[in-house]
């Protein structure tokens, strides 16, 4: 008899499979919320940053190289001018935009930032103001008026555009993670690549809008000669 009651006290006292497997469902649930919790709390710190990053790469794509490739020297197909202003314009952007991106990531890299988070983001919304000025450039058949139509101006905006980009991505890129305690770092790091590829796709799309607008024009004119 005392045989069979130690039995069923230790059948009362063990865990049922069910009970189990309950715990293990509101253990992962309450990892998983405190995961979203902590996700929270370092995307609101991170939030000026992450604003950054994302405008900075919105502007950039949004308009190169789609709206720069269509702007042309202004002595192009002239008599006795360099094939640097002809069929060798666009590759000499190139070089030049490039050139200066690197050189502004260096910079962020190599030299302590001027950019903090209380001028960070001003920084990343004067960088809008891009867009209008290439537009303005020498962009043939353009429904935009042409007020900068020397090719100074133009690469004048190319070397501001392409350094204030370089610079401004990899300041805010390294911002992001001195913003939060060291154990969070290395989820600061994700969210801010998530806002980098998030910007990408964003000016991407931007891109099809403004190209539409510059060439409007263009569609109009066609139209009209064909009929």
């Amino acid at each position: 008899l005392l045989l069979l009651l130690a039995k069923k006290c230790i059948s009362i006292l063990q865990p049922r499979k069910f009970d189990v497997e309950l715990s293990a469902v509101l253990v992962k649930r309450i990892v998983f919320l405190i995961g979203d919790i902590q996700v929270s709390v370092t995307s609101y710190i991170l939030k000026i940053a992450v604003v950054a990053v994302f405008l900075a790469f919105l502007v950039t794509i949004g308009i190169y190289p789609s709206v720069f490739v269509l702007v042309e020297s202004q002595y192009k197909c002239e008599d006795g001018s360099s094939r640097l202003f002809n069929d060798l314009f666009l590759p000499f952007l190139f070089l030049v935009y490039n050139t200066f991106d690197f050189a502004g990531r260096v910079s962020a890299e190599k030299f302590k930032p001027l950019l903090n988070a209380y001028n960070i983001l001003p920084f990343a919304l004067m960088r809008i103001f891009f867009i209008p000025l290439v537009l303005t450039c020498n962009i043939p058949d353009s429904q935009f008026p042409t007020k900068l139509p020397y090719d100074a101006a133009f690469f004048v905006i190319v070397v501001f555009f392409a350094f204030s980009n370089g610079y401004l991505a990899s300041s805010a890129m390294m911002l992001g993670p001195a913003l939060v305690s060291p154990k969070d770092q290395s989820l600061a790091g994700t969210i801010m690549i998530f806002a980098l590829t998030v910007g990408l796709f964003a000016g991407g799309a931007y891109h099809f809008y403004v190209y539409s607008l510059v060439w409007a024009r263009v569609h109009l004119i066609v139209e009209d000669s064909a009929a």
